[in-house]
């Protein structure tokens, strides 16, 4: 009965894990490294896009790693989502995209 039990909470514990990716929470280093293309951008904002970008884009499918995507694929892609986030209960606001996507944009494809 105990090995039923310990594969059961196994396999839950792997399909959890399965489709997200463990996101980094942005740094005063990234916020330096991303300065250049835009140094308005502030560790507050960064952060709020994390946050947002964590509790609202796992609505339809698992969170993708931020380097998963290029930055045009990701302008196209944060604006697709938005209003299929706000369909599954999400009150994101153009604001709250810009964030999102500022974070995607800061942790992603040029992130080293």
């Amino acid at each position: 009965m105990k090995v039923i039990k310990y594969g059961v909470v196994l396999s839950i514990a792997f399909l959890a894990s399965c489709g997200s990716a463990q996101l980094a929470s942005p740094t005063t280093s990234d916020v330096e490294r991303v300065s250049t293309a835009n140094p308005d951008l502030t560790l507050a904002e960064l952060t709020k896009g994390y946050e947002l970008y964590s509790a609202n884009c796992n609505k339809c499918h698992g969170l993708e790693d931020p380097k998963a995507y290029t930055e045009e694929e990701w302008r196209r892609l944060v604006p697709a989502m938005v209003p299929k986030a706000n369909r599954k209960g999400s009150t994101l606001t153009p604001s709250d995209e810009n964030l999102i996507l500022q974070y995607v944009l800061a942790m992603g494809p040029h992130a080293k």
